[in-house]
Order: structure tokens, then sequence, then C-alpha cells
């Protein structure tokens, strides 16, 4: 019978891989809320690759506001995607007003401008000048945005004081 020996590296690689794993499962692992946020943000990604595949098929302009989940129908797969996990609305999300139809390529800080954000309004082709934000959020005190350079997070959305 073969004696197989491991290095002392590659134990502490095994063991390393074996701990991210582990970090990585565990806070999701027996709560719901986390997962559903996780979801919701991977929603907003999938948006916003859409918006933006559309906007590289129309000159780099974003469509508009009042159309924008028609517009993008076949950019997006499923319309399941517009719905946060944690919203009993088959819309979830609305559209940035500021940025509907707006020449994206021109815009002076896409990292910072919120493209489509999680809202109260439950409609197809919501949107508005991000008025119609969850207070508090769905999850937690946070809500999720995606912004036009393609990312999405989960922000701070309080409760509106009186």
């Amino acid at each position: 019978m073969k004696r197989i020996n491991f290095t002392v590296t590659e134990i502490f690689m095994i063991l390393l891989i074996i701990g991210v794993v582990s970090a990585v499962i565990w806070p999701a692992r027996g709560n719901p809320g986390v997962a559903k946020a996780s979801m919701c943000i991977s929603n907003s990604k999938s948006i916003a690759a859409g918006l933006s595949v559309y906007a590289a098929d129309f000159d780099h302009h974003y469509p508009p506001a009042s159309n924008w989940v028609v517009a993008t129908d076949s950019y997006i797969k499923g319309r399941e995607i517009y719905r946060c996990p944690a919203s009993d609305s088959q819309f979830s999300y609305a559209m940035n007003e500021g940025v509907g139809a707006a020449n994206i390529a021109q815009e002076k800080s896409p990292e910072y401008t919120v493209a489509t954000f999680e809202s109260t309004k439950g409609v197809i082709n919501a949107h508005d000048k991000l008025h119609s934000f969850p207070r508090p959020g769905r999850h937690g005190e946070k809500s999720t945005v995606s912004y036009l350079d393609g990312h999405a997070k989960s922000v701070l959305t309080l409760a509106q004081k009186p």
C-alpha cells in the first residue's frame, strides 16, 4: 500500500480553502433575510447588465424611464428578475428618472449615479427621482440600488423624518 505524503504547505492550503468556503456559506445558513438580500443584489446586477447592453445597442442611451422594463425585455432573462424576494409585488424596482433616455457615456460619475433602486410603487416601468425607496428598507434598514457603471449594492434607507 502506497502512503501519500502531504507537505505542510498543501495541508495549510486545504485548511485555508475550507475556512474561506465556510466563512462564505456560514452567515447565510439559517438566515433567510441574508439570502433574500443577496438575491436582491443579484437581481439588481442583472438589471444593470441588461440596461448596459441596451445602452450599447442604442448609442450609449438608456431607455426612456416611462418604458424601461418593456424596452429591456429582450436583454433581461425573465420578468422574475424585477421582483425582490422580500417584496410582495411583482415589480420591486424603479428607474431613476434622471437617467431615463440619458447618454450614459457623457455621465461624469457613473459609479455614483443611481440607475435603478428598490421601490414601493410596485408597477411595471416604475420611475421617479428616488422618492419611492421602501422606508425602512426591505433588508433590515437597507435597500438595493444599481449604478450606471453596472455595480449594485445595499444602501442604508432609514425611516423618513416627519
